[in-house]
């Protein structure tokens, strides 16, 4: 590493350069290493003077290589060189634009108290700057033409080359491994021609998973062992929020004239705790390889965070559970329940969603950014939220469901599986 000056540098002297300065990580994910290029510009733009970690890694953040950078470069420079400093690390800027002697002020101590971040390289950099009787100021970026040359400096970071990663080689063996057994599985779990068999859901030609390799289930195809997972059956998908909605009503009419049952007080209490003690919410874009018993409690407390009361969870269980018994097309098993009460009420609050500014170089302004992340609706964590649903409610249910029904039938009509009853002559 190493700051080379041109001999323009020398004659320059005292009219101010600025050294515009970039850092970039390179690695693995995980690794703490780091490269920088910097460049000092005359005041016609012309580069007299460069430097790069070309040859070595800076162990540590971007800080780390910036304060590397700098200091390498006001050790090349003249005496008494007025120098400005450009950098994107915003908060290294702030620092700079103090003076060494506020710095010394507060023995390089910051407003609450702690000791400055990296203060042995600002003690450092002060020191040359007062040995060499230079001039130092700093400040971010400014204008379209400024952003562009420090992307384009960027770009010249050095990057690491493919397959340099040690991390990188664990996974791609990793991922080698886990297709290598993956297909000995297969291969094991192939049955013979004559052992096969077709998938049992009526009008279904495809084989069975096992019987294809594809899957453990012996009786049906990976397209309906999916539909179950996604939807509790292997038949039958979701009812849609406009066949949910007149139940819904139906089940908070009788949630309000029983509020003080002591059955509906009591789901509702033991609800209401649960949601309490789900604790802190995590980024949906965090949950992939959790246990299904951390994701359901996730999405408790993104409910609970959304402001949702609990009336509404219990009235959506009573709602899903009155919406199947009066169904006559559909399948009356506990999981397609508990599935179809945990689908409604994930649907309430299921994403991450943020909002930013981030810079447009055509405009050389800000726009907005957006980014809206889903967990996946499927699998055991549905089941996890529907016994979680169940295990306040399902006493509370048994007790409420011929009331609601009976509401529902008389406020909309009944169910359109009902055959049509037939009329006196």
């Amino acid at each position: 590493m190493s700051f080379t000056l041109s001999p323009e540098a020398v004659q320059v002297g005292s009219p101010k350069s600025r050294l515009v300065i970039v850092t970039n990580h390179r690695g693995a994910p995980g690794t703490f290493q780091c490269d920088y290029e910097s460049r000092l510009l005359s005041t016609s733009n012309q580069v007299i003077g460069c430097g790069s970690s070309r040859n070595k890694w800076i162990e540590g953040d971007n800080t780390k290589a910036f304060f590397a950078a700098l200091i390498e470069a006001l050790l090349a420079l003249p005496v008494g060189s007025n120098v400005e400093l450009i950098s994107t690390l915003q908060y290294a800027v702030t620092e700079l634009c103090r003076t060494a002697e506020q710095r010394r002020a507060t023995d390089y101590i910051k407003s609450n108290g702690n000791l400055l971040e990296d203060h042995a390289a600002y003690k450092r950099i002060d020191e040359i700057v007062e040995t060499k009787n230079m001039v130092l100021s700093a400040r971010a970026p400014h204008g379209y033409e400024e952003r562009c040359h420090i992307q384009a400096l960027k770009s010249e970071a050095p990057q690491a080359p493919k397959g340099r990663s040690f991390w990188g080689g664990v996974m791609k063996q990793t991922f080698e491994k886990r297709g290598r057994l993956r297909a000995a599985l297969a291969q094991k779990l192939r049955l013979k021609p004559d052992q096969q068999t077709k998938c049992s859901v009526p009008g279904c030609v495809a084989l069975a998973e096992k019987s294809a390799g594809t899957g453990l289930a012996r009786f049906h195809c990976r397209y309906h062992a999916q539909l179950k997972a996604r939807h509790g059956s292997h038949w039958h998908g979701t009812y849609r929020a406009s066949e949910l909605e007149p139940y819904i009503k139906c089940a908070e009419l009788w949630m309000a004239d029983h509020r003080v049952d002591p059955a509906y007080r009591g789901a509702y209490w033991d609800l209401e705790h649960f949601m309490a003690s789900t604790g802190r919410v995590d980024s949906a874009m965090n949950l992939r390889g959790q246990s299904a018993e951390y994701r359901a409690r996730v999405a408790f407390a993104r409910i609970r965070t959304a402001e949702i009361p609990t009336r509404r969870l219990v009235g959506i269980y009573l709602a899903v559970t009155a919406l199947i018994e009066d169904d006559f097309g559909s399948p009356r098993t506990r999981e397609f329940r508990l599935v179809q009460a945990a689908k409604a009420v994930h649907r309430l609050a299921s994403g991450t969603h943020r909002k930013w500014d981030v810079w447009d170089p055509r405009t050389g302004g800000t726009r907005k950014t957006e980014l809206h992340a889903y967990p996946r609706s499927s699998g055991h964590v549905l089941r996890k939220i529907g016994e979680a649903l169940e295990k306040a409610c399902d006493e509370l249910a048994r007790a409420a469901l011929p009331e609601i029904i009976a509401m529902r039938t008389e406020r909309f009509g009944p169910h359109p599986s009902h055959p049509p009853i037939a009329k006196a002559s």
